[in-house]
């Protein structure tokens, strides 16, 4: 049950850090860490945007989750806290990676729309 909480609690930790870091462009594009979906790929500014729109549902799952793997450090006999809040915490990540996902394409089409423009009003 300890090892459960720990864990719990360092999934929480680095899920909302890697979140947060993303939005803010701390860390860039990639293929190794932060949310590595779909239109979450296609650029820089979708990376941040979708990552900026996911950061509030996960971070409302990991305080469940830090909460939830403290409450399962001091009380180990509390299986069923820390199971709902594994759960709440996936579930939060992934209502926000759908989330996240739609504002990324909304600004990959943005910056496309732009980039079109802006490549059509220099031919002119």
């Amino acid at each position: 049950m300890i090892a459960a909480a720990v864990t719990l609690f360092a999934v929480a930790v680095v899920v909302v850090g890697t979140t947060v870091f993303a939005a803010g462009g701390v860390i860039k594009l990639n293929h190794a860490v932060g949310i590595r979906v779909h239109y979450y790929l296609a650029s820089q500014e979708a990376w941040e945007a979708g990552h900026a729109a996911a950061l509030l549902p996960v971070t409302i799952g990991g305080l469940i989750a830090v909460a939830g793997g403290i409450v399962g450090l001091l009380r180990p006999d509390s299986v069923g806290i820390v199971i709902v809040a594994f759960l709440l915490l996936f579930a939060l990540m992934a209502w926000g990676i759908l989330r996240g996902d739609r504002a990324a394409l909304d600004a990959f089409a943005e910056a496309s729309e732009a980039s079109d423009a802006s490549g059509a009003s220099g031919t002119e």
